[in-house]
């Protein structure tokens, strides 16, 4: 639980690089099985979500979690934008 909330601020604390510049997300193996839309806009990890890449960052691990923009940011991507492009 510790590991996760230190790479949760340190993720918040880096900017979406990739949303600031327009460049591509990196590649990552993000599943939109793993999370709903909610309809608010924002995303929740849904209970059997299997872990995922993004770029460098592996085996990332989410649980009862819910994103909206700008909240979770790994590596310079902002999952809510990832989420938006691959699962929209």
């Amino acid at each position: 639980m510790k590991a996760a909330f230190v790479l949760t601020f340190a993720a918040l604390a880096l900017p979406s690089s990739a949303a600031l510049a327009g460049a591509p997300f990196p590649p990552n193996t993000l599943s939109c099985d793993g999370f709903i839309k909610r309809p608010d806009g924002n995303w929740a990890t849904r209970p059997d979500m299997k872990p995922i890449d993004i770029g460098e960052a592996k085996g990332v691990t989410l649980s009862n979690v819910i994103i909206p923009r700008g909240l979770l940011v790994i590596r310079g991507v902002d999952v809510w934008e990832l989420l938006n492009e691959k699962c929209g």
